[in-house]
């Protein structure tokens, strides 16, 4: 495992890693020179509020997949954002691979921070490319991703989705 490390004025100063912050403490000067290394690799973070969604990091960076445009309005630079919640929706992809993450993302170069899936979005085996979240605009994204493998895949069933539809759908109930 790789460990973060700091520096300050080129001196390797004691760090720590506390409920995943890197601890440095000190007392700094002026013109003091605080260098941070943290260790760059893939890795899923799961979401706190729904443990089968997960985000996808690099380091510490959050990578948000790039949806496009389809289905999105004219322009989402808008004084009432709310203005946006009846704009039809698309469908995300899960991630389905049973390979580890580092075998199925590959970063396209090495100047900068973008990454391509295999074809591995389902439905339809979809690429998805993968960007830091800072650095996307003006077009659909999403960052939580249902990641499974071939056999939780044959099973899964999309209940945030069934319940949208329920919503924006409601049946007519018999009364008794």
């Amino acid at each position: 495992m790789v460990r973060s490390e700091a520096t300050v004025n080129r001196e390797t100063i004691d760090a720590f890693e506390e409920k995943g912050y890197l601890v440095i403490r000190g007392n700094w000067l002026k013109g003091d020179c605080i260098e941070i290394d943290l260790p760059m690799n893939l890795h899923p973070y799961q979401a706190r509020d729904d443990p089968k969604k997960s985000v996808i990091m690099y380091g510490p960076v959050v990578l948000a997949g790039a949806l496009g445009r389809i289905n999105f309005p004219e322009t989402d630079i808008l004084d009432d954002h709310l203005a946006l919640n009846n704009h039809p929706l698309i469908d995300v992809p899960v991630l389905v691979a049973d390979e580890q993450m580092e075998e199925w993302i590959k970063r396209t170069d090495d100047t900068s921070l973008v990454f391509q899936t295999e074809p591995i979005g389902q439905p339809n085996h979809a690429e998805i490319t993968l960007v830091p979240f800072y650095e996307l605009h003006h077009q659909r994204y999403s960052i939580y991703w249902y990641l499974m493998n071939e056999e939780e895949y044959l099973y899964f069933k999309d209940e945030e989705k069934e319940k949208h539809t329920e919503e924006m759908n409601p049946r007519e109930k018999d009364c008794l």
